[in-house]
């Protein structure tokens, strides 16, 4: 899986590069992220999981003033806890997650530009230590990764 993220991530970069020959242009940004988290329950046992900041680092590149591709990197940290009386389990996690998007922008009226985008990705749920009533265990959860797709509409701002 991290070589195929490697790949995708040089490809993105190589398109970046060729894009920016162009009169196109491209625009990057960085931004904080706060996973919250539900609370579920049942049958004598709960999950909670701990509520942490995160990263998520965006490239777009413009093809053309109605056309983009956009790539998205998200990364967060949290705890997950389970508990069955009479353990408490808790399993320390790295979640990751990698999309590539088309966005449309339809029309721009002064600085404001809306815009659709649709694609797909993957996440990766990465599991650290395992706790067993506070004590490190030598079992743990095993590493999971899913397809996703992204979709969503906005606007941009000149700035």
């Amino acid at each position: 899986m991290l070589k195929i993220l490697s790949a995708a991530l040089a490809a993105s970069l190589l398109l970046i590069v060729s894009a920016s020959a162009q009169d196109y242009r491209f625009d990057g940004s960085l931004s904080g992220t706060y996973a919250f988290t539900k609370r579920s329950s049942g049958s004598d046992a709960s999950l909670t999981a701990t509520h942490k900041p995160g990263t998520l680092a965006q490239i777009r590149v413009h093809l053309s003033p109605k056309n983009a591709l956009e790539i998205e990197w998200g990364h967060t940290a949290n705890d997950q806890n389970f508990i069955a009386a009479p353990l408490s389990y808790q399993v320390q996690a790295v979640v990751n997650d990698f999309t590539g998007a088309y966005v449309f922008n339809p029309l721009k009226i002064g600085k404001i530009e809306p815009f659709v985008l649709g694609g797909a990705g993957a996440i990766a749920f990465n599991p650290g230590f395992t706790f067993v009533n506070g004590n490190i265990v030598g079992i743990g959860a095993l590493r999971q990764t899913r397809a996703v797709f992204v979709y969503g509409v906005g606007v941009d701002y000149s700035v």
